[in-house]
């Protein structure tokens, strides 16, 4: 079994259509496919049907909050869901906050970029959203397209560095309110891509209080120490181990990543036998 857990398509900031994705994880051998698009679920169904029975596909999202430190400095926390019902009315509230909150940021940040002369409008983000709900990748995309900035690492700098005076702070739920969400819809939650996190020790309890089921511990930047430290976190507290390359599709000049990432075929094993219970 080969498994990729962590995908995105264009009904958020990937590239690839759900038809384009599946085609190409059907081209390289996969067998498991999760669909974890940030903050909505539109494009479940539609992989669903181009998947047919060629490849497995797990109904998932990617829920982007935001937790408050002890010291009171704001932190973007991503929690994975699976096996969520779509239709679930817990997720369709919380992607409609969520829309909101993207919306409200977006339009902040368009009015500080055309106070100082940048000429962009919410109409040319939304041109390059296309189906996905608006977020800060579009933002940057609709930047270089009017030429007001030349690459995309100069866009992100302007929109993501919090000394920028472009940034404007994500309004998101929290990752408690996202675990309980994903929970209600009948899903297991994950800790996406906790990296090198320093601040991990103190955010792990408020997760596992609120109902954590697992942690990404196969990630396409984590080294085999990481690996093995999340596996061992994982395993002293009964979680699931996920993973995947959390591949958007083909940008610029970079190949997508989709089945790059040593995924365990007993991650999916393990999500079976839980669901079972």
């Amino acid at each position: 079994m080969s498994v990729d857990l962590h995908l995105h398509t264009h009904y958020s900031d990937g590239t690839w259509t759900p038809q384009g994705l599946v085609d190409r994880a059907v081209a390289l051998g996969l067998t498991c496919i999760a669909i974890t698009d940030h903050d909505t679920v539109d494009g479940i169904e539609e992989s669903v049907k181009a998947a047919g029975d060629r490849i497995r596909i797990v109904p998932g999202i990617e829920i982007n909050t935001v937790w408050e430190t002890g010291t009171g400095r704001r932190k973007d926390v991503h929690v994975l869901g699976y096996f969520i019902e779509p239709g679930a009315a817990s997720i369709n509230e919380l992607i409609a906050r969520q829309r909101r909150a993207r919306v409200t940021q977006m339009e902040e940040t368009i009015s500080r970029l055309q106070a100082n002369g940048i000429a962009i409008t919410m109409e040319d983000v939304r041109a390059v959203a296309g189906e996905g709900s608006v977020g800060r990748p579009h933002l940057a995309k609709a930047l270089m397209k009017i030429g007001a900035v030349k690459t995309a690492h100069k866009a992100y700098s302007l929109l993501m560095k919090q000394s920028s005076p472009f940034y404007v702070p994500r309004r998101s739920v929290g990752p408690q309110e996202a675990i309980k969400a994903i929970r209600d819809a009948g899903g297991f939650s994950s800790l996406a891509h906790p990296g090198k996190d320093k601040e991990l020790p103190e955010l792990f309890p408020v997760l596992l209080e609120a109902g954590l089921d697992g942690i990404e511990v196969y990630y396409r930047s984590h080294s085999s120490r990481l690996v093995k430290r999340y596996e061992k976190l994982a395993g002293e507290h009964g979680l699931l181990m996920t993973g995947g390359s959390d591949c958007h599709g083909p940008y610029e000049n970079y190949p997508p990543c989709i089945g790059t990432v040593a995924v365990p075929p007993k991650v999916v094993q393990a999500m079976d036998a839980l669901r079972a219970k």
